[in-house]
C-alpha cells in the first residue's frame, strides 16, 4: 500500500495521473472493441505524434503518412499492449519503428535532405529566427539516429528524459549524455546565430 501511495503521489505531483487513468481506461475499452475510445486514444494522442513524425522528416505529408501508419499500426495490435505499458510511449515506439523503416527504405541523400530543408525554407517567410529553425533542423537531421531522436523527443517534444528513457530502451544517464552531445553540436554548428 505504501508503495502505491508513493506512486500515486508522485504521478499526480506530475500531473500525468489524471491522464494516466483516462488512458488506461479508454486503452481497455479499446482492446474491447469500443472505436470510439481508440478514436479519444487518437484525439489526445495525435498531436504529439505528429510532431515527433513531422520533427523527424521535415515534410508534412510524410508525417502525415506516418502518423496515419502510428495509430493504424496501434489499433491493429491494441491486444498486443501490456497491461501496465504506458499507450502514449507505445504509440512513439511504433513511430520511431516506422520512422527507422522509412530512412532504411529510401535512403535519402543528404542531395535531397537539403532540396527538403530549402524548400520548406521558402514557404515560411524571411527572418532570422526562421532561418535559425530551418538550421537548427537541417542540425538536427545530419545527427546520428539514436542522438537525433532523444533530441527530437527531449528538446522540441518536451517529453521528460525518464519517458524518453522508456521509449528508447536506454537509461536516464544515457539520454542525458546524448543530450549533451546533441547541445554540444548544436552549439557548435549554430554558432554563427548566437
Amino acid at each position: 500500500m505504501l508503495i502505491y501511495s508513493i506512486y500515486v503521489v508522485t504521478l499526480t505531483f506530475d500531473g500525468y495521473f489524471g491522464l494516466f487513468m483516462e488512458e488506461y481506461k479508454l486503452v481497455e475499452a479499446s482492446r474491447s472493441g469500443d472505436r470510439h475510445a481508440f478514436g479519444q486514444l487518437v484525439d489526445l494522442n495525435y498531436k504529439r505524434i505528429y510532431r515527433l513524425a513531422y520533427q523527424y522528416t521535415i515534410n508534412h505529408h510524410d508525417a502525415d503518412d506516418i502518423c496515419q501508419q502510428t495509430f493504424l499500426n496501434a489499433y491493429r495490435n491494441i491486444t498486443k499492449l501490456k497491461k501496465t505499458a504506458s499507450f502514449s510511449s507505445w504509440l512513439y515506439t511504433i513511430c520511431l519503428n516506422l520512422l527507422r523503416k522509412r530512412n532504411r527504405q529510401t535512403k535519402q541523400s543528404e542531395e535531397l535532405k537539403s532540396r527538403l530543408c530549402y524548400d520548406h525554407r521558402h514557404c515560411c517567410e524571411s527572418s532570422l529566427k526562421t532561418e535559425l529553425h530551418n538550421e537548427v533542423h537541417k542540425v538536427i537531421q545530419r545527427l546520428p539516429e539514436r542522438l537525433k531522436v532523444i533530441t527530437i523527443l527531449v528538446l522540441i517534444q518536451g517529453l521528460d528524459q525518464k519517458h524518453v528513457a522508456k521509449i528508447v530502451k536506454c537509461s536516464e544517464s544515457t539520454v542525458s549524455r546524448y543530450l549533451d552531445k546533441s547541445k554540444a553540436i548544436l552549439a557548435e554548428k549554430l554558432k554563427s546565430f548566437i
